[in-house]
């Protein structure tokens, strides 16, 4: 009989999981942070709803986020778009999309695992410095590339032990 091996991203988390999580105001970064809005879940819809937000810059693009359960950090990510899209994507992880294939393992164990929750979810953003750059001839605005604090952090944080549990790197 053939076992099949069991994927990470197909373990969907509780909230209990969560209690062993470095929290927010330990953090070394933390300080770099701010409050950007609140995730909530909706169940009968399968997706989560963004709440609480005057905050312009849930439109800006080059984020680096973190996701907060009970001043417990659960995923640390980053998006070269803004946090609104971002989480466009993360609602693509519904169980029928992952039955068809069609959505991306990480977005699945994301949006599953506070969908299971079932709790409010903070949002804390940074937002790296935006610089302008010549291209041949023409002026852009551009930030600097999120994914390097991404990593950065994730080494920081896997150097304690504290690997957020939504984080799928290895």
């Amino acid at each position: 009989m053939k076992i099949k091996k069991v994927n990470k991203t197909d373990i969907i988390i509780n909230e209990k999981d969560t209690l062993n999580e470095m929290e927010l105001d330990k953090f070394k970064y933390g300080k770099y942070f701010v409050y950007l809005c609140t995730l909530i879940p909706e169940q009968e819809n399968e997706r989560l709803v963004i709440k609480e937000t005057e905050n312009e810059l849930i439109n800006r693009q080059g984020i680096l986020y973190l996701l907060i359960l009970s001043n417990r950090i659960i995923k640390v990510g980053s998006s070269t778009v803004s946090f609104k899209e971002r989480l466009s994507s993360y609602n693509c992880g519904r169980k029928k999309f992952r039955e068809n294939g069609t959505c991306s393992t990480t977005n699945y164990l994301v949006l599953q695992s506070l969908l299971n929750i079932n709790k409010p979810i903070q949002v804390y953003a940074h937002f790296p410095d935006e610089i302008e750059i010549d291209v041949w001839g023409t002026k852009e605005i551009v930030s600097i590339p999120t994914k390097r604090f991404e990593k950065m952090i994730l080494t920081e944080l896997k150097s304690k032990g504290k690997l957020p549990i939504l984080c799928t790197q290895q």
